[in-house]
């Protein structure tokens, strides 16, 4: 029962307080409220630069894949009777077809006493480096 009178007694005693304000809290201004301002918007973000162009897959510019320097292309000539040209260097590789004496093809490649050559229509293969020359015969 005391705390409800004292509860009571504190309560009556405030309130006692805010219906007569003091005289000092009558003359002192009022504090003035904090003016609230909008916070300035944010900069823009700078737009994303332009991704650089992909570079082409390979070797830069001017260089060859390391282990692989074709010889500079040149034209030989078939100086046998005839030459098998071959899907692969060797032997046992498939004959893509059978060249007669003096069919020019054009060197791209010499790799083990074979050249990869190109033929006229197009199609690359394999001779051996025995059935070719620089002129014909």
């Amino acid at each position: 029962m005391r705390r409800v009178v004292a509860c009571v007694g504190i309560t009556l005693l405030l309130a006692g307080c805010e219906s007569a304000p003091s005289k000092k809290a009558e003359e002192a201004p009022p504090t003035p409220a904090a003016e609230v301002r909008p916070a300035p918007a944010p900069a823009p973000a700078p737009a994303p630069a332009e991704p650089a162009p992909a570079a082409p897959p390979g070797p830069p510019a001017g260089q060859e894949p390391v282990g692989q320097v074709p010889a500079p292309t040149r034209a030989l000539f078939i100086r046998t009777a005839q030459a098998n040209f071959r899907a692969a260097a060797g032997t046992g590789a498939r004959i893509i077809a059978v060249l007669r004496k003096g069919t020019r093809v054009e060197m791209l490649e010499a790799r083990s006493q074979w050249y990869r050559v190109k033929l006229a229509d197009g199609r690359e293969g394999w001779i051996a480096e025995s059935v070719a020359g620089p002129a014909p015969d």
